[in-house]
């Protein structure tokens, strides 16, 4: 009889040490798993935004009105098929206040259609780099030339 006793809790320590190692390896496979995942899911969002980005077509030219308030014009003609929404603008690097952003921005540009946007940014006479992105991480450049 005691050796029936003997066999039984080695069955049962061999099966309680499996249960153990088979619930550690589904830990760490559903922890790598989640992981893998989140990475996964943030790599397709980049490479969405990049195809997006590559897509757009843009063709930009901008002026400057030296009038009282020194309004930097930007013209943007939409040539790809899908619209185009711009929320921040820089200029020599410098990010320009949202009460400076008289018109343009925070709407969307319409495919097809040449639109103005207009800044209200004083300039000394030079070279000027005006800088614009949107939410969708499209990005637009133009320099601009400030006769004195």
């Amino acid at each position: 009889m005691m050796r029936v006793r003997r066999g039984l809790s080695e069955i049962v320590a061999a099966t309680i040490l499996l249960l153990i190692g088979f619930s550690v390896g589904l830990t760490i496979y559903l922890y790598s798993k989640s992981l893998m995942d989140s990475r996964l899911e943030r790599f397709e969002e980049v490479l969405e935004r990049s195809e997006a980005a590559l897509t757009q077509v843009l063709v930009v030219d901008a002026f400057y009105d030296d009038d009282a308030a020194g309004r930097i014009h930007i013209y943007i003609y939409v040539a790809s098929k899908t619209n185009v929404l711009f929320d921040t603008a820089y200029v020599d690097g410098a990010k320009v206040d949202e009460a400076s952003l008289i018109s343009g921005f925070g709407e969307y540009l319409r495919s097809g259609e040449v639109s103005e946007l207009v800044i209200s940014h004083p300039l000394t006479p030079g070279v000027h780099r005006v800088v614009l992105t949107g939410p969708e991480g499209v990005r637009v450049e133009v320099s601009l030339v400030v006769e004195g």
